[in-house]
């Protein structure tokens, strides 16, 4: 089962060091990054680390990028496969919250029309498209999982065979579903600092 915590924070929220580790998966190699509590990034790395961590970095205002394997050993199994409680860290609002909120109770293959109509912005479906495509935590918010009204796979910032193997994989392994419960934190403006993490 699956639990979520979404924390949105304002865009001058600074994370002064963050960690990162790159897990490998039969779709690609799965960059996680975050602090001890929480996780700020989830997206396949497809040869293109440094401009990933240089991105994460300037997001989050972050001073250091540390390489902690530890941290997240085995942890791109459980988010395939939808298993555990994960916090994660937004810097999102207004309307990108409110797509990335809506991307997180998608518990099958909608379209992008259906989604702004989840949302409640039937009229701002070519908005909502944007906005997914700049989700942070692909996966736990399935992006993946939005495809056009026809039915087609549509893009996809990892690709569309990425996302085709994705939603085949879940649909073989009865993962198409929504988590347990998604609790919603919006907090302001803070310098978080990085706590040792805890086995």
């Amino acid at each position: 089962m699956l639990d979520l915590t979404l924390s949105f924070r304002d865009k001058h929220t600074k994370i002064q060091q963050l960690h990162y580790a790159v897990e490998h998966t039969t779709f690609g190699n799965l960059l996680l990054a975050g602090n001890a509590e929480s996780l700020v990034f989830i997206g396949f790395e497809q040869d293109n680390l440094p401009l990933l961590l240089n991105r994460i970095k300037q997001t989050w205002l972050s001073e250091y990028m540390i390489e902690d394997c530890s941290q997240y050993k085995g942890m791109a199994e459980r988010i395939l496969t939808r298993n555990g409680k994960f916090n994660l860290l937004l810097k999102a609002e207004g309307f990108f919250s409110q797509v990335l909120i809506g991307l997180s109770s998608v518990s099958y293959p909608i379209s992008y029309k259906s989604l702004a109509e989840k949302i409640g912005r039937n009229k701002a479906v070519r908005a909502s498209g944007t906005a997914v495509g700049k989700n942070p935590l692909s996966l736990l918010l399935p992006c993946h999982r939005i495809i056009t009204s026809s039915g087609q796979i549509g893009q996809y910032a990892y690709g569309s065979d990425i996302k085709k193997a994705l939603l085949d994989f879940e649909k073989a392994n009865n993962l198409f579903s929504a988590p347990q419960s998604v609790s919603i934190i919006r907090q302001s403006q803070s310098t978080i600092s990085q706590k040792e993490p805890v086995d």
